[in-house]
C-alpha cells in the first residue's frame, strides 16, 4: 500500500473499537493502549497543516468506508469550532464543489442518446447506483446534510450562493425519468443511495429559509430585546437581571438552543426551540418572553444567523413533479419518508398541494403497498389531504374555530394575554396573515380589572373571545373546490373496494399466517384507516360531512357497495365520530 493507503486504514481501526475475532472465530480482546507521558502536544503550526487538508482525507476515507460519515462529522465539527467560521465556509464550499462535480457527472451518464442501440433503459438507470460517482455522491451529500444540522446558517448561506439545487433538480428529474422506464417494463428497481439524502437536505434547507424569514425582524441590529418569564402565582411576567438578560440575548443571537444559568442556587436552562424555563433540579417549567423595541444603539451583528429565501414557486412546482414521479415507484421505504417529508412542506402552500393531488400523488398514497410503510405514513399522509382541503376560505373558518375553542377553554389555567397566545402557535404558524386577520375578529382585552388611568404595564392583561355571530355562515355551506370533493369523493369509493377485499377474502387465509410476500403486496390504508381518516377530517372540517352525505356512487360502483355490510360501515364511521 502507498502511504496515503496506510495512513486512511490506521484512521479506520482507529475508529472501529469493536473486539477483533481470531482465525478459530474466538473473540480477542482488544488489546489495552497504555496511557500517554510526557507527550508534546502538537503545535499551531503542525494543526493548522493537518486541518488545512483535512477534507480530503476525510473524503477518500468515507470512499472506502462510508459508514463512518458521522465520526467524519464529529471530526470536521471539532475542527471548525477550533479554526473558525471563516474556515467552515471554506470547507462547505470545497465539499459542495465535490458534490456538483458529481451530479454533473451521473447528469451527462443519464442521457441516453438515440444512436447507442447496445444498451438498454435498464443499463443507464444502474449507473444512478453503480457508477463510481454515485457512491461518492451518496458519502458526501450525507456528509453535508449531517453538517447541515449542526451548523445551518454557514451551510445555508454557501449553498443558497451556489448553483446546487439547480443541479440537484436536473439530477432528480433525470433519475425519476430513468427509474420510470425500467419500472414501466416491468423490471427491478434499485433506489440509489444518494436520493434520500440529497431530497432531506432540500427539505432541511426550506425548513431553515422558513425560519430565517420569521427570524429576520427579531434579530434586527437596532432591536434591543427584553427577556422575561411567567409567573403563574401572581400572573404576570418578570424580566431578568440586566446581566441575565443580556447573557440569554447573546445566546439567542448566536442561534444557540439553550442557555444554562444559575439563580438564587438554583439551575436553570432556557430552551429557545420551546421557550420554556426548566428548573434542572425539579424539572418545573416556566414559559419565557421578550418585548423589542427599535433603539439606536447598535445591538451587535448575529454571528450564526443568515437570512435566505424560500425555494421560488417555480422550483417548488419542478420538485412536486419530481416527488411524485417518485412515489409512483417502488422505492425504499427510507427514501419515501424523505420524499414525503419534503411533499409535506412545499404543500403548505394550497397552489402546490393541489398540484400534488391532480398529479395523482393522494391516488398513489392511498394504493401503496405494505413493503414502502414506514413510520408515521398514515399521518403525513392525512396531513398532505389536509392542505388539499385547506384553501383559503375553509383554513379562515378553521383558524377562527381554534382561536374561539383555545380561547375559551377550559383547560387553560390562565387567561393572560401572552401566556394563551402560545397556544396559537400552530395557527400562527399556518398562515401568520390570515391569523391576525382572525384574532382581530374575535378576541378581545379584558379590561375588568384595570383602572383607566392606570399605567403600570406589570398588570395582567386578560383575554377572551367572543362567540358567533347569529347568522353568520357556517362552514357547512362553503362552497368547497372541484378538486377537494374529488379527494374526499376518492377516499369514499375507496370504502366498499377495501371492504369487499377484506370480506371476500379466503377463509383460510384469514386464521392462517400469510408469508412474506403476500403481506408486503397489501394496502397499508385498510378499511379501518379510511374510515378514521375520514371522521378526522369531519371532526376538524364539518364542510366534509356535507359532502360525504351528497355523495352519490355510480352504478358499478353501488353494486360492490352492495356486496359489503353498509349498516357497518356507516356505524363504524359514526362511531369514530363519536
Amino acid at each position: 500500500m502507498t502511504e496515503e493507503d496506510q495512513v486512511v486504514q490506521a484512521i479506520a481501526m482507529s475508529l472501529d473499537e469493536t473486539d477483533k475475532p481470531s482465525e478459530k472465530g474466538v473473540l480477542l480482546p482488544k488489546p489495552v493502549t497504555p496511557p500517554l507521558t510526557n507527550e508534546v502536544p502538537l503545535g499551531k503550526s503542525e494543526l493548522d497543516s493537518f486541518t488545512g487538508i483535512i477534507l480530503s482525507g476525510t473524503l477518500k476515507l468515507l470512499d472506502q468506508l462510508p459508514d463512518t460519515v458521522y465520526k467524519c462529522c464529529e471530526l470536521l465539527i471539532a475542527v471548525a469550532k477550533r479554526n473558525g467560521t471563516v474556515w467552515f465556509q471554506n470547507m462547505i464550499i470545497e465539499l459542495i464543489n465535490e458534490i456538483t462535480v458529481n451530479i454533473s457527472s451521473l447528469v451527462r451518464s443519464s442521457f441516453i442518446e438515440g444512436t447507442d442501440l447496445e444498451k438498454s433503459g435498464d443499463d443507464w438507470a444502474n449507473h444512478l447506483s453503480t457508477l463510481p460517482e454515485a457512491r461518492k455522491l451518496s458519502s458526501r451529500i450525507h456528509l453535508l446534510a449531517l453538517l447541515f444540522n449542526e451548523m445551518k446558517s454557514s451551510c445555508a448561506g454557501q449553498i443558497s450562493k451556489s448553483d446546487l439545487f439547480e443541479r440537484v433538480v436536473e439530477l432528480l428529474d433525470r433519475s425519476a425519468y430513468l427509474l420510470t422506464l425500467v419500472y414501466e417494463k416491468e423490471a427491478k428497481i434499485t433506489t440509489p443511495k444518494w436520493l434520500c439524502p440529497l431530497v432531506l437536505l432540500i427539505d432541511v434547507y426550506e425548513k431553515y429559509a422558513v425560519a430565517s424569514q420569521r427570524r429576520k425582524q427579531l434579530l434586527s441590529k437596532n432591536c434591543k430585546r427584553l427577556w422575561k418569564f411567567f409567573d403563574d402565582r401572581t400572573s404576570r411576567w418578570t424580566t431578568y437581571i440586566p446581566a441575565t438578560n443580556k447573557a440569554i440575548d447573546d445566546a439567542f443571537r448566536t442561534g444557540e438552543q439553550f442557555y444554562r444559568f444559575t439563580a438564587m442556587r438554583r439551575k436553570y436552562c432556557i430552551q429557545f426551540n420551546n421557550m420554556l424555563q426548566v428548573n434542572e433540579e425539579t424539572g418545573n417549567w416556566r414559559p419565557i418572553m421578550f418585548t423589542s423595541e427599535d433603539t439606536e444603539e447598535d445591538q451587535g451583528d448575529v454571528v450564526d444567523w443568515v437570512h435566505i429565501e424560500s425555494l421560488s414557486s417555480m422550483f417548488s412546482k419542478t420538485l412536486i413533479e419530481t416527488m411524485v414521479s417518485l412515489i409512483k415507484l417502488p422505492i425504499d421505504p427510507d427514501t419515501l419518508h424523505a420524499v414525503l417529508r419534503l411533499c409535506l412542506r412545499l404543500s403548505r402552500n394550497h397552489e402546490s398541494s393541489c398540484l400534488f393531488a391532480e398529479l395523482g400523488g393522494i391516488t398513489t398514497l392511498l394504493n401503496l403497498p405494505r413493503g414502502s410503510q414506514f413510520v408515521g405514513i398514515v399521518s403525513m399522509t392525512t396531513l398532505i389531504i389536509r392542505h388539499v382541503i385547506e384553501d383559503k376560505e375553509v383554513l379562515k373558518v378553521m383558524m377562527e374555530k381554534i382561536i374561539r375553542s383555545q380561547a375559551n377553554s377550559s383547560l387553560i389555567n390562565n387567561r393572560e394575554m401572552h401566556y394563551i397566545f402560545r397556544y396559537f402557535n400552530p395557527a400562527a404558524c399556518r398562515d401568520i396573515d390570515l391569523f391576525k386577520e382572525s384574532a382581530k375578529s374575535i378576541l378581545r382585552v379584558n379590561i375588568f380589572n384595570k383602572k383607566l388611568d392606570e399605567e403600570d404595564d406589570r398588570t395582567p392583561t386578560f383575554l377572551k373571545g367572543i362567540s358567533a355571530k347569529t347568522g353568520e355562515n357556517p362552514d357547512g355551506y362553503i362552497a368547497l373546490p372541484k378538486l377537494t370533493c374529488d379527494v374526499i369523493y376518492e377516499l369514499l369509493n375507496l370504502l366498499p373496494i377495501k371492504h369487499a377485499e377484506e370480506l371476500n377474502a379466503p377463509e383460510g387465509e384469514k386464521g392462517a399466517k400469510k408469508d412474506d410476500e403476500c403481506k408486503l403486496n397489501e394496502n397499508i390504508f385498510t378499511t379501518s384507516t379510511i374510515l378514521a381518516l375520514l371522521a378526522e377530517l369531519v371532526r376538524s372540517y364539518g364542510v366534509i360531512a356535507k359532502v360525504i352525505c351528497e355523495h352519490s356512487y355510480t352504478r358499478g360502483m353501488w353494486f360492490v357497495f352492495q356486496t359489503v355490510s353498509v349498516i357497518n360501515l356507516l356505524s363504524n364511521l359514526s362511531f369514530r365520530l363519536r
